[in-house]
């Protein structure tokens, strides 16, 4: 965290627009990471803002889903919905590869939100583009999110084997704390 702070610090010191955006949802991050989400929420917000000033895409989409993250983290679940959604619409727009990760936080917080149908939909959508982008740890988080619903719906035939497939992609990319929760899924 050291380094961000003085990284965005010096990109302060010599206007580099860009590059205190960047710093920022750095920044962010790593507050959501470590639950600081009293610390998170006023940083990306700034980063939001800032990507709107200077009107790039990509720093506003990766503002937006990191406000929904926060938003679905915190439990405001509408919230992250309509912010994600405003993610999505740029990387459609743009052709950004990164909407399969939007999607799939959409999905999430349907799914907290009760709200089967359209988790489904949004984890289909994600899966869809994340394996078209070869994005395989958003893949993973689809065929989890996947896997939960159809849990949920009772069919635990299917839902282990969408599970099974994110485990697949996860011992591949070697993201072990997402394998513990496969097997704990599977478990």
């Amino acid at each position: 965290m050291i380094e961000f702070k003085r990284s965005l610090k010096l990109n302060t010191s010599i206007d580099n627009q860009n590059g205190v955006c960047v710093n920022l949802l750095n920044l962010g991050r790593i507050y959501l990471a470590a639950d600081r989400f009293d610390d998170a929420r006023p940083v990306l917000e700034r980063a939001l803002q800032l990507g709107l000033n200077i009107n790039d895409q990509l720093m506003l989409s990766e503002a937006y889903a990191s406000l929904a993250r926060y938003y679905y983290l915190t439990g405001k679940n509408n919230d992250a919905i309509n912010i994600s959604e405003k993610a999505a619409a740029i990387d459609r727009k743009q052709g950004y590869h990164t909407l399969g990760n939007r999607l799939n936080i959409m999905g999430l917080a349907y799914k907290e939100s009760n709200r089967p149908e359209e988790a489904e939909k949004a984890f289909n959508d994600a899966l869809a583009f994340s394996k078209e982008y070869a994005r395989l740890a958003d893949t993973a988080d689809s065929f989890r999110g996947l896997g939960d619903i159809w849990s949920e719906k009772g069919d635990y035939k299917k839902a282990g084997e969408l599970y099974e497939n994110a485990l697949s992609i996860d011992k591949k990319i070697g993201a072990s704390s997402k394998i513990s929760i496969d097997l704990s899924n599977l478990g």
